[in-house]
This record gives structure tokens, C-alpha cells and sequence, in this order.
């Protein structure tokens, strides 16, 4: 088993919350872009079916330079998020199953 698994996700966080239709659109060109393999968006949501978005994980494919990645998904946060923003890398989501996965019945074992 290798040491150090390889970085492939970069945590956007605005630095204020931002609304469905906005996030929708960021996602959208995030999207679009042939590096980016999967995004994920975190943040409550509120009666009637809306949501606010808190933060945004990008999963980049494997083997790709995820510094480069960095540089190009920048100017597109700074685009959309005028208030500011951090953008961290490493693993912001779970890599095994949980007794939780087990229990409920996602995993079988």
C-alpha cells in the first residue's frame, strides 16, 4: 500500500454563502472543464426546496496536475465569488466505507 495518497481534490469556500442559481452556474463551468471529474456542493437548504451553498469539492481525474488545476479554476472563482474565497487541496471526502455504509445497507460485507 502506498504512503502518500495522491491529492485530487480541491475544496472551494466562499467567504460568503451563495445562493442556488449562482452556485448552479459555477458548477456548470466547472463542469465543462476536461480535468474536473466530479464536484460536490455543501451548504444548508430551506423550505420550499432552495439551498445555499457554503463550500464546493472539485474531484480532479486521475494523473492530473492538480496545481494546474488550481490556476485555471481560479479566475473563474474569482468571477463568481467578488466577496473572496480560500481554495485548499487534499481529501475532503470519505475514501472507505463507514460501519454507518455497512449498517444501512449502501455496502455489503
Amino acid at each position: 500500500m502506498p504512503d502518500k495518497t495522491e491529492v485530487r481534490e480541491l475544496q472551494i469556500f466562499p467567504r460568503r454563502l451563495m445562493d442556488s442559481k449562482k452556485a448552479d452556474d459555477f458548477v456548470a463551468l466547472l463542469k465543462e472543464m476536461p480535468e474536473v471529474e466530479e464536484v460536490f456542493i455543501h451548504g444548508p437548504s430551506y423550505k420550499g426546496g432552495g439551498h445555499i451553498v457554503g463550500s464546493i469539492i472539485v474531484r480532479v481525474h486521475p494523473g492530473v496536475v492538480i496545481s494546474e488545476t488550481t490556476e485555471k479554476i481560479k479566475p473563474i472563482c474569482e468571477q463568481y465569488m467578488q466577496f473572496g474565497f480560500d481554495l485548499r487541496m487534499g481529501q475532503f471526502t470519505k475514501t472507505r466505507p463507514t460501519v454507518k455504509d455497512y449498517v444501512t445497507g449502501k455496502m455489503r460485507g
